[in-house]
């Protein structure tokens, strides 16, 4: 099955492949990034751009589980998408997700010419949180506790891994002091 239709029953359509090459591909797949997109489907040039489809035309776009996963994109995280030079990637309203038959449909009234398949990568990865103890006058147990005196000075450092492609950074950190420690 093809990645897309596009139709109606009275305007001639044409669907033209914009590739990663091409200097229009190459900004509006930018633009996709710097939204915090990621490209499930190709670029597509819809035509005739500009005309009003009364009924509205049909546009269907396919995708693949194995790529979403491979992209770390959820399937509820997908929707098709148009692209304006002034906005960037604006959502297409009106829009069903059909998970069964893995693919995302949506009715226009009319075409601003260029469309994808686009996904958010959602970083679902925590960060890593270290306790660090400055000027350590410190003591191990028997027992493996660490005991620290009052004059040292406590800190954490956080470190946010990027997993497929994204980090979303640590805004804060929070910790409790165990009460049963407490003299």
């Amino acid at each position: 099955l093809p990645e897309i239709s596009f139709s109606h029953p009275d305007v001639p359509i044409s669907i033209t492949l914009i590739g990663a090459g091409a200097s229009t591909g190459a900004v509006v797949l930018a633009s996709a990034s710097a939204q915090g997109f990621t490209r499930v489907s190709s670029v597509y040039d819809l035509q005739p751009e500009n005309t009003a489809f009364i009924p509205p035309a049909a546009l269907v776009l396919r995708y693949s589980t194995t790529t979403l996963a491979d992209l770390g994109i959820l399937e509820a995280d997908l929707a098709i998408y148009r692209f304006d030079p002034a906005l960037g990637w604006v959502k297409a309203p009106g829009q069903s997700l059909d998970t069964q038959n893995k693919l995302v449909s949506v009715q226009l009234g009319s075409v601003a010419s260029i469309f994808a398949l686009l996904g958010i990568v959602r970083d679902q990865t925590p960060p890593r949180t270290e306790l660090k103890v400055v000027h350590a006058r410190t003591f191990i147990s028997a027992s493996g506790e660490l005991f620290v005196s009052s004059p040292n000075a406590f800190g954490f450092e956080a470190l946010d891994p990027v997993v497929f492609g994204t980090a979303s950074g640590s805004a804060f950190t929070e910790f409790r002091v165990d009460a049963a420690t407490l003299p």
